[in-house]
């Protein structure tokens, strides 16, 4: 999400590009308040503010462009970007880490404290914030949303994100506009944990109360009833076309100059069918940036002068791309012969063995990019195990790794066979709309041909193929991204057992295997782990264990290219934020 770098909610993407890709569309639809004169809030209103070091000019809206739709409105149930990026600027968190410093700023909180034994921390909330119907925020959302999120029956990832040893934070009411949040035990980057979005009380309370909160805020939902404290609101969402913005004209941050942000009035997001379209539509100046694919980038690059915009090279992406094998005995369309390859060892390493990650990069990525082997990014100094290699490409290796499991005997076609004859082969899928995605879906398909092993390519829409990963579990194998951050523990709803993100088996009662428990135990230990040098050592330790299992193959990474037109200003892409408008309240006309 903006500011606060949503990367507890880690959500799919696509490569080189968000799932949502920060769009909208042609200026004019939307935007503006509506209904009646803007409330203008005095000096004394807004003297808790945040202090920004920007300037700019009110009025104007912003355009861009996604290919996918959101999956629904409610930020607590958000959990892939085609949504949390639909959200970004409609909710906030009580603190947020400034892509640009690395640096934690106060959000909704405007100040806190910790205990002398590092376990309870205090919350003073930042005065006058209202919501954007206008009702005031006070300690009681906070106290709500915490709420929310630790309900069992409520479809959180967050939620174990922000459980210790299986005890949830006691979080305390001190009065409206003071909250405190007390842990079991000393919580080394508690700031990077605890920016759960906050939602509104006085609207979701009785839905809650009622059972209904799981459905609550879908897509049918009117924009004036999705109520938050970001810089704006959804004013209409029209599906398969656009979603059109509103600025909240009550919204906590303030330029330099003492003018209440953010300048531009509103604007949409237009949902077209795939990247050629987003890149078209920025080209044509129905969009005012865009992210950029790597096969793109010479292209645009050349045109930045004659185009009237600043191609931006921000630097390696912050997230991964993988290649997952499901496990998940929920499958049970799944053959069961095809689940016993797959839980094997050996024949994750061999597929990891056999893939040119090398060729992906300059075929998909059109050289921009590295190969990957952890989950962390090259560009996250803290935390990157740097000890660690990519995989090279020896597909005599693979073939030997197969050999050793069974698997060495090819038929006719050259397909392997297992024992029972069943050919060696699954269904890979990845979401439509999304060249990088599909190129690299055949350098896989080619590389593994090679071996004996048959690749057959599915492409899905995005949401179904979430929707699949989450709740039908019907996939065999699947070529996505996961976005990053700083902290790793962010990741703990991916990486532990039980995690709903858990991508090849999700939400275990108790670990399926011995390398899984042992990470659940090397995140336990970094949740307790005050010092960093020693939280360093136990993400190494789990990179080592990811980069043997192979429970998800690293692939490749782009760098974070953008392309931004030059009518607007103050507009900063930053590869950690992985949102051209991740500081959208700041975005101004020239």
């Amino acid at each position: 999400m903006r500011r606060g770098l949503k990367v507890r909610l880690i959500g799919f993407s696509v490569l080189g590009l968000s799932a949502a890709i920060a769009g909208c569309s042609p200026k004019g639809n939307g935007g503006g308040t509506g209904g009646g004169p803007t409330p203008k809030l005095s000096t004394g209103e807004m003297s808790d503010f945040f202090k920004t070091k920007v300037s700019g000019k009110s009025g104007g809206r912003f355009t861009d462009a996604t290919f996918a739709d959101p999956k629904t409105f409610n930020p607590v149930l958000a959990n892939e970007t085609s949504s949390t990026d639909a959200l970004g600027p409609v909710f906030d968190s009580l603190v947020a880490r400034n892509p640009e410093t690395l640096e934690f700023e106060g959000a909704l909180a405007s100040s806190w404290t910790t205990s002398d034994d590092k376990k309870t921390w205090t919350f003073k909330l930042r005065k006058g914030v209202k919501w954007n119907d206008g009702q005031p925020f006070t300690a009681d959302d906070v106290i709500f949303s915490f709420d929310v999120v630790y309900d069992k029956n409520i479809a959180s990832a967050t939620r174990s994100i922000i459980t210790f040893d299986g005890k949830p934070l006691i979080y305390t009411k001190i009065d409206d506009m003071t909250v405190a949040l007390t842990l079991p035990y000393p919580i080394g980057p508690f700031l990077d944990l605890v920016g759960i979005t906050i939602i509104p009380k006085h609207k979701l309370e009785p839905i809650w109360k009622s059972g209904g909160f799981n459905t609550a805020w879908a897509l049918s939902t009117p924009g004036a009833d999705i109520v938050g404290t970001g810089p704006f609101s959804i004013s209409k969402y029209t599906p398969g076309q656009s979603i059109a913005y509103k600025r909240n004209p009550y919204y906590w941050r303030v330029a330099a100059d003492g003018k209440q942000q953010p300048f531009l009035e509103g604007g949409v997001t237009q949902i077209v069918p795939d990247l050629n379209t987003v890149l078209a539509r920025f080209k044509s100046k129905e969009s005012d940036y865009t992210a950029v694919r790597s096969q793109d980038w010479v292209t645009v690059k050349n045109e930045e002068a004659a185009g009237d915009y600043k191609a931006v090279d921000a630097g390696p992406a912050w997230g991964f791309s993988y290649l997952g094998f499901n496990v998940n005995p929920a499958n049970t369309k799944m053959p069961e012969y095809k689940r016993a390859w797959f839980s094997k060892k050996e024949f994750r390493q061999a597929i990891s063995s056999a893939l040119n990650r090398d060729n992906m990069v300059t075929t998909a990525l059109r050289g921009i990019g590295h190969p990957l082997c952890s989950p962390v990014s090259v560009a996250n100094k803290l935390f990157y195990d740097s000890a660690l290699q990519p995989y090279k490409c020896d597909p005599a290796k693979a073939s030997a790794q197969l050999a050793s499991i069974g698997l060495s005997t090819k038929n006719a076609e050259g397909i392997l066979t297992d024992s029972a004859g069943h050919p060696v082969e699954f269904t890979l899928m990845t979401n439509t709309g999304n060249t990088v995605n599909l190129q690299i879906c055949t350098a896989i398909q080619d590389d593994l041909k090679k071996i004996g092993v048959k690749v057959i390519i599915t492409p899905v829409e995005f949401n179904s193929l979430v929707e699949r990963m989450r709740k039908t579990f019907d996939w065999e194998a699947n070529v996505l991204a996961f976005t990053g951050g700083v902290e790793p523990l962010n990741g703990k709803n991916i990486w532990n057992s039980s995690g709903m993100a858990h991508v090849w088996w999700p939400k275990q009662d108790k670990p399926a295997t011995v390398w899984e428990a042992e990470i659940d135990g090397i995140f336990n230990a970094a949740a307790r782990e005050t010092d960093e040098a020693k939280r360093k050592k136990l993400y190494d330790r789990w990179q080592e264990v990811i980069y043997d299992q192979q429970p998800l193959i690293m692939l490749v990474t782009g760098d974070s290219l953008y392309a931004v037109h030059n009518r607007l200003t103050n507009v900063r892409p930053n590869a950690l934020a992985r949102n051209v408008r991740w500081n959208l309240d700041e975005f101004s006309e020239r």
